[in-house]
């Protein structure tokens, strides 16, 4: 088998494994961010109104990155398979580098005390969608790359 067939073997299972994973938690998240107040009163019985809000905002922002949450791990290891580890890397330290500190600003600075947890999930969950866009770019670069 070629190189250029593997290849396309990659493309074609990480399109495959995409669509898996959006198809399992697309419809998870999108329960989770409607009915997240709910969730935390069913699991929580013995918290407090507004601990169940605060809880159920968290919950609402967390849970609404995890499908890309899931694919981030299937777009790294698709250059892991590939023998390049270093770029993964990069990503992965320029996101967490970018969600530790929008995660601090948004938590001590931009909300107020009392939910200043929710700046850590919403920072979260936009370096979720930060990682991704930065995977799905250098991944369509390397498959125009060997076109």
């Amino acid at each position: 088998m070629c190189l250029s067939e593997i290849n396309s073997m990659y493309v074609c299972l990480s399109y495959i494994y995409t669509q898996s994973i959006l198809l399992i938690t697309l419809p998870f998240a999108v329960l989770g961010f409607i009915f997240s107040a709910e969730i935390i009163a069913l699991l929580f019985s013995s918290l407090s109104d507004e601990n169940t809000y605060r809880a159920g905002l968290v919950l609402r922002w967390t849970i609404f990155s995890l499908p890309i949450s899931c694919l981030i791990v299937v777009f790294s290891r698709i250059f892991l398979s590939q023998g390049d580890t270093v770029l993964p890397l990069k990503i992965n330290i320029m996101s967490l580098f970018f969600g530790s500190s929008s995660a601090f600003y948004l938590g001590f600075y931009y909300f107020p005390p009392e939910i200043g947890v929710l700046g850590i999930a919403i920072g979260t969950s936009f370096v979720n969608y930060f990682s991704l866009l930065l995977f799905a770019i250098f991944l369509a670069k390397k498959i125009r790359k060997e076109r």
